[in-house]
């Protein structure tokens, strides 16, 4: 622990003696320059505290360039003489880790050298609607048994039209939007109302748009013969807006 922690400080901390994932958050947002400075003095002494090196960013201080969540685990040590290793907090993009280097004012560069936006979060993607979910539904039912891969050209064509309807909407400028594995992973949950696939026991992909219910027709999808003569209209009416 750093010597100026006076016996005040020292009591607030013993309840963080434990290095968890709710430990580091909390007190990440009580680290100061000083424990980012002495956590710096370990790295340019050696120490890798099991952190790897950084892949896509790094903390940019004196001209010298250090793995962001590195220099967080060893902060976090300087703070509360609990050693922190690499699966105690998450690092990368809109994490608390940068976060927490940028509220100190301190410079966040991706390896070409460009700032990481302060407080940038991760762009998340608007909920399927209902005019996409039944082009999705309209895909899967194509052959329910094998649905295209996540690689396949009916995949990608289906994503690059989802990706011209949305920007035609202004839905969103987010990169992975209804991109390829986006549109599997969708045809996948239309899988768990699947009579014929879950009848052994099988179950798609749970995590979904609650829509899919409703798109499906029913809280179980029945056959494709019953579904596909409506669905084929609103698949038409989709693609003619």
């Amino acid at each position: 622990m750093i010597s100026d922690v006076n016996t005040s400080e020292e009591i607030e901390l013993k309840e963080f003696r434990v290095s968890t994932p709710q430990v580091a958050r909390t007190l990440m947002k009580q680290l100061q320059i000083k424990h980012v400075i002495a956590a710096v003095q370990r790295v340019d002494a050696g120490e890798d505290g099991g952190f790897s090196e950084s892949t896509k960013y790094d903390l940019l201080l004196n001209g010298k360039r250090y793995a962001p969540k590195l220099v967080v685990g060893l902060a976090l040590y300087e703070l509360s003489g609990t050693p922190f290793g690499p699966y105690a907090f998450k690092g990368g993009e809109a994490s608390l880790c940068f976060r927490s280097l940028q509220r100190l004012g301190l410079d966040v560069v991706d390896k070409e050298g460009k700032s990481y936006p302060v407080g940038e979060a991760v762009k998340r993607n608007p909920a399927w609607t209902r005019d996409e979910l039944i082009l999705a539904l309209d895909l899967y039912l194509t052959n329910p048994k094998s649905p295209p891969s996540k690689t396949s050209a009916e995949v990608a064509e289906l994503s690059l039209f989802l990706n011209a309807m949305g920007q035609a909407l202004a839905q969103s400028e987010a990169a992975t939007f209804r991109n390829s594995n986006g549109v599997y992973m969708k045809m996948m949950n239309f899988r768990r109302f699947d009579q014929e696939y879950t009848q052994d026991g099988k179950v798609g992909l749970t995590r979904g748009n609650q829509d899919e219910a409703v798109v499906s027709g029913t809280s179980l999808l029945p056959t494709t013969s019953a579904v596909l003569p409506s669905l084929q209209v609103s698949v038409e009416c989709c693609r003619a807006r």
